[in-house]
């Protein structure tokens, strides 16, 4: 009898112990991508913050969990945006777009990753342009440059 209750007491401490392993890792992983609200992205172009951003315009975009994952994979830390989710969260009430700039011109549509830099865009993505592996390799190569440049 005693010898069941310790093994037991040994698969719950094992079970415990990978799921609290599993748990820690995904939420590591999910701090490299997240999607932020409008005051947060309005920060990139109007108080210099540096760093990677991907405008997208509805969340399910095919390319977004490919920038996702090599976001992890590298440790980079970019953040979405969806104009018509300025909260971070929901939809706009009104369905109307909110831009960190004043005119809708200056910004395409979705399916871009920009990095920026003093207030400044200074690399371009049109992620929607690129499939499969070749997406891949394009983000990946995006990311190379400019993450040197923030050294």
């Amino acid at each position: 009898m005693l010898k069941i209750f310790r093994l037991l007491i040994l698969v719950i401490f094992m079970s415990t112990l990978i799921t609290a392993c599993s748990t820690n890792e995904s939420s590591s992983i999910e701090s490299f991508f997240k999607q932020v609200d409008f005051e947060n992205v309005k920060t990139y172009f109007n108080d210099g913050k540096e760093g990677f951003i991907l405008l997208a315009t509805d969340n399910d975009e095919y390319y977004i969990p490919t920038v996702k994952k090599i976001a992890n994979e590298k440790n980079v830390q970019i953040i979405m945006y969806n104009p018509y989710q300025p909260n971070g969260k929901s939809d706009n009430e009104d369905g109307q777009s909110i831009w960190p700039e004043p005119s809708e011109d200056d910004i395409p549509g979705g399916g871009f990753l920009y990095y920026l830099k003093d207030n400044k865009v200074v690399g371009e993505l049109e992620v929607n342009r690129f499939e499969n592996s070749q997406l891949t390799i394009e983000v990946q190569n995006f990311l190379n440059l400019h993450k040197k440049e923030s050294y």
